[in-house]
């Protein structure tokens, strides 16, 4: 796929529509008109769209994400569900019927392959891939002379039994709810994808993991697998990160432990700081949304876990990166001047809100200047900065 030329068909596209009016996502007329010209599912994690709109961004992501861990042959349950947030209303939702139609060549499935095809409508760039579906189900001549097309083809056509193996075996696992064997069948598929996959290893291991926590199964030693596998820096961020939406509290502890073992290798850095505290301040918002001070306070155990690792990190933090203290205060205030842990959570709330307040009132007056001066947008997309996208990857 040529990226820049569909970038330019797109935004003409877009232009022609909007008329110089601010651009709306929601608007159907948009999206209609994204739908019929998305040539390319990565244009919405370029410039200029990626500013466009943060639900257009991310939906672009987990769409490529996606089509890329199929077409390789690799199967990520994780990434598999995150289809699921992508609703019919979506310009990407073609490239996920598509999506959904290789899984299921995959699975030997040709009832489905038809009705997911047969969905995917014909004024859509995605539907230039349907003669190859069907043609592998030999059901259809692709009647295609195209080198994308081709490509694609190829990349359908080759070797995956390793996802048609996998995709079986631990649907097998969930089925009869067994969890060693999900478990053990999640850690021996992780230490085939190491050598060849790390990426898709971690994301496995991250799916694993959240999916164990969510069916009540003990993760202790999935946890020391992961450690055995990955080391323990990256065990830590998979652990934290598996947390985060649903045990916000106990991923903080991790996200601190993640930083102190960052510190000690001499891997910190003052945006790593500025990333953690930003990680920090959304699980510490989700905390005290969910629980009252009495039940935060109840729960004195955690309580003296989370007070530990916070004098642990500002130790390390003033030792390894005495420099950061302007950047971020919030790691180098006295313990005497922290009456409970959470107090230092919710100073860690209000300064990420006051910093990205800050940040927003920069990006709007630096837009309002080139705006005014006619040059083009910035380079780098605004949102969350890259070492914290890092982290959550």
């Amino acid at each position: 796929m040529n990226a820049p030329t569909e970038t330019y068909t797109l935004e003409a596209a877009i232009l022609s529509r909007s008329e110089g009016n601010p651009f709306h996502a929601e608007d159907p007329g948009t999206l209609e008109c994204i739908r019929s010209n998305l040539e390319d599912p990565r244009i919405f994690q370029q410039e200029p769209f990626s500013q466009l709109s943060d639900q257009l961004h991310s939906q672009s992501i987990i769409i490529w994400d996606a089509f890329e861990s199929v077409t390789n042959g690799m199967y990520d349950p994780g990434l598999l569900e995150q289809l699921e947030s992508i609703p019919s209303s979506s310009p990407f939702y073609p490239w996920k019927l598509l999506i959904h139609s290789i899984l299921a060549f995959y699975q030997d499935d040709h009832e489905n392959i038809e009705i997911l095809l047969g969905d995917i409508p014909d004024d859509t760039p995605a539907s230039r891939m349907v003669p190859v579906i069907r043609s592998l189900c030999k059901t259809e001549d692709p009647g295609i002379n195209n080198p994308a097309v081709e490509s694609f083809h190829r990349l359908i056509a080759g070797d995956h039994t390793f996802i048609r193996s996998a995709a079986a075996q631990l649907k097998d696992c969930l089925e009869i709810d067994h969890a060693e064997a999900f478990i053990e069948s999640v850690l021996l598929i992780i230490r085939d994808l190491v050598p060849d996959n790390p990426v898709a290893a971690r994301r496995l291991g991250l799916w694993g993991m959240k999916t164990a926590r969510s069916r009540g199964y003990v993760i202790s030693e999935y946890l020391r697998m992961l450690e055995e596998i990955f080391g323990r820096g990256e065990s830590l961020r998979l652990t934290a990160l598996a947390l985060q939406s649903e045990d916000p509290d106990i991923a903080v502890l991790f996200w601190l432990k993640y930083l102190v073992y960052q510190l000690d290798r001499g891997a910190g850095s003052i945006d790593l700081l500025c990333a953690l505290r930003s990680i920090l301040s959304d699980a510490a918002s989700e905390i005290f949304k969910v629980y009252d001070s009495a039940e935060l306070h109840s729960d004195i155990e955690y309580c003296r876990s989370l007070e530990s690792l916070i004098l642990k990190a500002r130790e390390e933090v003033s030792r390894h990166l005495p420099e950061a203290e302007k950047r971020v205060p919030e790691f180098f205030i006295p313990p005497s001047d922290i009456k409970d842990p959470y107090e230092w959570l919710k100073i860690i709330l209000g300064r990420e809100k006051e910093a990205t307040d800050d940040k927003n009132r920069s990006l709007k007056t630096v837009h309002h200047h080139r705006q005014a001066a006619g040059s083009n947008p910035p380079s780098k997309p605004y949102g969350k900065g890259g070492l914290q996208l890092e982290l959550f990857s």
